[in-house]
C-alpha cells in the first residue's frame, strides 16, 4: 500500500502528518508524529492515549475548518 502525505499540522510544538492511500484517498488515514533526526524528517505512530486524543481533537478542528472553507 503506498501512502501519500496530504496535510501536516501543528499540535503544540509538535508537527503530525497526516497520510492517505494514493489507491484510495477516501479510506481512513493514519497520523503520525514528525520528529527531526540527523537533519532528517522520521515518522512516528503515536502511541501515548493523552498525545492521542489532543491529536484527535486538532485534527477535528482543522477538518471542521475545511468543512467551512
Amino acid at each position: 500500500m503506498e501512502m501519500v502525505l496530504v496535510e501536516t499540522f501543528d499540535v503544540g510544538e509538535q508537527l503530525y502528518a497526516l497520510l492517505l492511500e494514493r489507491e484510495n484517498p477516501e479510506a481512513d488515514g493514519i497520523i503520525l508524529r514528525v520528529e527531526e533526526e540527523n537533519e532528517e524528517m522520521m515518522l512516528y505512530n503515536i502511541e501515548d492515549e493523552e498525545e492521542w486524543k489532543a491529536v484527535e481533537e486538532a485534527y477535528n478542528v482543522l477538518v471542521a475548518e475545511h468543512e467551512n472553507d
